[in-house]
């Protein structure tokens, strides 16, 4: 599949990086940022991998994914940090 990300995502995804480093370090922020490339690859890889929502009301191919889908292929713990 082709993954395209919206700039208003890719946005979004920068934010949420340097709130992560901001709050909880450089190191979480790398793994945080490890994991949304993960599910990105994973996006890629598969015609639609299970947790994927169509989503055609936001445009034509609108797809959304939650990372925690993709967190045991990643090999990381994102939501503790320490």
């Amino acid at each position: 599949m082709k993954v395209s990300v919206t700039e208003s995502a890719c946005e979004d995804i920068r934010a949420l990086l340097r709130y992560g480093e901001a709050e909880f370090g450089v190191s979480a922020r790398k793994r945080y940022e490890a994991l949304v490339e993960t599910a990105l690859g994973q996006l890629a890889s598969t015609d639609l991998p299970p947790g994927c929502d169509r989503h055609p009301e936001l445009f034509e191919g609108a797809l959304t994914y939650h990372l925690r889908f993709s967190r045991k292929l990643a090999l990381m713990r994102v939501k503790n940090p320490a």
